[in-house]
């Protein structure tokens, strides 16, 4: 009895940490820890301990700010985001949070889940805005709670284009751009994880008067040491389209991969049509042989004839 007792005591406590504790069978398949972080961060700035956040990394370029310097935003499977021109973006911009520090500036606390971009997105006028999701921030958040100095503004229809720096509006005028800004509520959801995906995409179309074209993002690639090692391309309906994108943008980010393309079709044509003159040819050998020989078959007849008469 004190037996059975026992067992299904150890069973009772088992459930319940399975319930307290559940089994997360979505984990993300990447390997990625502070040793790996503190490797491949350590060449490019520097790491020193916080007595808030402990250990952070700091980027000592002058000017740099978050999800503004060399980099720009394009739209995914998983909504607004970022790539990086970095060799180090990977990491910083899709992982961890970042805080300012009135002495040392920007600095990255490291984080372990991946995003397409930690920030929060706004709307105010002729504006999208965004800014970096500091240290405890999640999504649900209010405008007062990330200080109006951290918010990039950028003219709405210059938001997927590469030079959007160009149109935004100076830092200096946040305090009052601020003041009419509503929080932009599209969360993304994938399995457990939950992340802002940024404005609209028709909303985006329609300030940019033209189509926002999808990058497809592959899932087991998202998490590549490097921005570039999933991206794959954006998808066009023709290259009418894709003509209209590079015009309205100046960019010619994709045209590699349809030269590369249309490169490719040409070949494959160029060998159709190889295939078929040399059917053709073989053919035409062929029907010759066949009228020799109908003509060789013609003149014995026709000696045959002649040696009866």
């Amino acid at each position: 009895m004190k037996k059975n007792y026992a067992l299904l005591t150890a069973c009772l406590i088992g459930l319940t940490c399975l319930f307290i504790n559940p089994v997360n069978s979505n984990a993300q398949p990447v390997n990625v820890n502070f040793s790996v972080f503190h490797n491949e961060l350590a060449r490019y700035g520097t790491w020193m301990h916080n007595p808030r956040f402990g250990r952070v990394w700091i980027y000592n370029e002058p000017g740099f700010r978050p999800y503004y310097s060399n980099g720009y935003w394009d739209y995914t499977n998983y909504g607004w985001t970022w790539v990086s021109g970095y060799e180090w973006g990977w990491a910083v911009f899709h992982y961890g949070r970042w805080e300012y520090d009135p002495y040392y500036g920007w600095m990255w606390i490291p984080g372990y889940e991946w995003a397409p971009a930690w920030v929060s997105w706004s709307e105010s006028g002729d504006y999208y805005g965004w800014a970096p999701l500091g240290h405890g921030v999640n999504i649900n958040i209010s405008i007062g709670s990330i200080p109006h100095d951290r918010w990039v503004f950028c003219s709405r229809p210059f938001m997927n284009s590469r030079r959007f720096r160009d149109h935004c509006a100076p830092f200096s005028n946040n305090r009052v751009i601020v003041r009419n800004t509503t929080i932009i509520n599209n969360v993304y959801r994938d399995n457990r994880r939950h992340y802002y995906s940024g404005p609209g995409r028709r909303d985006v179309e329609r300030y940019a008067g033209g189509p926002v074209m999808e990058r497809r993002i592959d899932e087991d690639r998202r998490f590549g040491r490097r921005d570039g090692d999933w991206d794959e391309r954006r998808e066009y309906n023709s290259r009418r389209e894709r003509d209209r994108f590079e015009r309205r943008t100046g960019e010619r980010d994709n045209s590699d991969f349809f030269e590369r393309d249309r490169n490719e079709r040409r070949r494959g044509d160029d060998e159709f049509q190889r295939g078929r003159s040399e059917r053709n040819r073989s053919m035409r050998g062929e029907t010759e042989r066949r009228y020799s020989n109908n003509e060789r078959k013609e003149e014995r007849r026709g000696r045959g004839r002649g040696k009866d008469d």
